[in-house]
């Protein structure tokens, strides 16, 4: 392979990559904008909804933004009852967020939606190629 065409070949993986995030990211805009929330908001409820209660920082890491940015995020959530802070009593710098039962009630209402939306894209892979797709996405992002 010469040098051209390793470029080439790096342009589309990563041309691929993007249009995947691009259809995932779409699918959840649309799915906030119809519950009222931001598609940051709706990411950070996903989040807590995989992971339980988790530190501002590591919801910031996933998420690939700036602390600041969560802080935005997680107050607009706090403001409408769907999340809550605590705040550890052996390390004050720590912020730790969960969902409120009104949070909880939010996804129950929206995820089966999300779910169904993310399944019509995955159910047109066989089963070959989803084991593949897993397997493949979990070696590059480690």
């Amino acid at each position: 392979m010469n040098k051209t065409d390793k470029l080439f070949t790096t342009l589309e993986f990563v041309d691929i990559i993007y249009q995947a995030h691009g259809k995932l990211k779409f699918i959840l805009q649309k799915i906030a904008l119809h519950y009222e929330l931001t598609a940051a908001q709706l990411d950070v409820l996903i989040i807590l909804k995989a992971n339980g209660p988790s530190q501002l920082n590591k919801i910031s890491r996933k998420l690939m933004v700036t602390a600041a940015n969560v802080t935005c995020i997680t107050d607009n959530l706090e403001k409408d009852g769907f999340i809550k802070r605590i705040y550890p009593k052996d390390d004050r710098r720590i912020i730790i967020v969960e969902l409120t039962k009104k949070g909880e009630q939010k996804l129950e209402k929206l995820l089966p939606d999300y779910e169904n939306q993310i399944m019509n894209m995955w159910n047109k892979l066989s089963k070959i190629e989803q084991k593949n797709l897993i397997a493949t996405l979990e070696k590059i992002t480690k």
